[in-house]
């Protein structure tokens, strides 16, 4: 895999629908969400930046002190978005991970990634519906800076949607998130 490709993992969410901080829902085996979420991402060999919110500062502390750079955002998804990819120093390349979708598999990330090298936009596709991940180039980070809206980079996928590689793949997991408690699951039934 290329160097330089960053996993932008998006967790300033308010879980509205959740009932509480998802992204510190236990997981099956101990993780929470957000832990499954980069764990998956670390295993997959990227580099990662961690979007919190604004009232975040104590988490983006405690992962900092991991080893995990992060940045603070205010606003809906696409301002997360913004704020993640202008962070970014010399990637060549993103990958937009949504924190609540702890179940892609890291071959999956990886495979995203590593596609790249045939497009400039990729997005898995598992049994006809599209999913996440979603990888850039370079190329899109201009477009992917000026979100602003709470609809993340759906308008920088349709204003390019004839460079966007879907990718097959095998993994159920990049179209599985998590809004409600039910949504977590034992590992046995994936």
């Amino acid at each position: 895999m290329r160097q330089g490709i960053t996993a932008v993992v998006l967790a300033a969410g308010n879980s509205r629908r959740f009932a509480g901080d998802k992204r510190m829902a236990g997981m099956p085996g101990g993780l929470t969400v957000l832990e499954q979420s980069l764990q998956n991402c670390s295993r997959a060999g990227l580099e990662i930046k961690l979007v919190l919110g604004v009232g975040d500062r104590e988490l983006a502390e405690q992962y900092r002190r991991k080893g995990i750079s992060t940045v603070l955002a205010e606003g809906g998804m696409g301002c997360s978005l913004a704020a993640g990819v202008k962070a970014l120093d010399n990637s060549v390349a993103v990958l937009v991970v949504l924190a609540d979708m702890p179940y892609i598999q890291a071959a999956t990330l990886r495979l995203v990634a590593q596609s790249l090298e045939h497009a400039g936009i990729v997005r898995p596709v598992f049994a006809g519906q599209p999913g996440h991940p979603v990888a850039f180039s370079r190329h899109y980070f201009s477009q992917l800076m000026s979100l602003t809206a709470d609809v993340g980079a759906r308008e920088v996928l349709q204003r390019n949607h004839s460079a966007v590689y879907e990718l097959p793949v095998d993994d159920a997991g990049v179209i599985r998130d998590i809004d409600y408690p039910g949504d977590i699951v034992s590992a046995g039934s994936l």
